[in-house]
């Protein structure tokens, strides 16, 4: 149950809705619901996951603290990298937070972001077909 005290009187889980990841490119700073939802991501503590609590439960929690008098004043000193698909398991885990300094990851090659997406097997299998082919003067 959702403790009636947090959230504005009167609204209901579904008029908090958010398009997309909560990142601070994608939040409005001036927006109470959205002012501090991308600090709520990959919280200290979790893993298993980037989000402890759904999207719209930490609108609510952004907008609370909104209401007790928390609005952001001060530039971050540290930003959230997303899980790569290099990472442990790219559904579970929470992402990194690192200071701001740290250089953004490089994109991945789109060829890759296609081979990150397979099993190992058959990552095995497209290697032997590969090597075959390049063998065979057919690659």
């Amino acid at each position: 149950m959702i403790n009636p005290n947090i959230g504005m009187a009167g609204r209901s889980l579904s008029d908090y809705s958010f398009a997309g990841f909560p990142t601070r490119e994608g939040c409005d700073p001036g927006k109470p619901t959205e002012a501090f939802l991308w600090m709520l991501v990959a919280l200290p503590g979790v893993n298993g996951a980037a989000l402890a609590a759904p999207v719209s439960y930490n609108m609510m929690i952004s907008e609370h603290l909104w209401e007790c008098g928390a609005r952001p004043v001060a530039e971050p000193v540290k930003k959230w990298i997303a899980p790569s698909a290099t990472g442990p398991h790219w559904m579970t885990s929470p992402g990194r937070w690192v200071p701001l300094s740290h250089p953004d990851p490089e994109p991945a090659h789109p060829a890759d972001e296609a081979i990150n997406k397979l099993t190992q097997q058959q990552r095995a299998e497209l290697f032997e077909r590969l090597g075959r082919m390049h063998r065979e003067g057919t690659l």
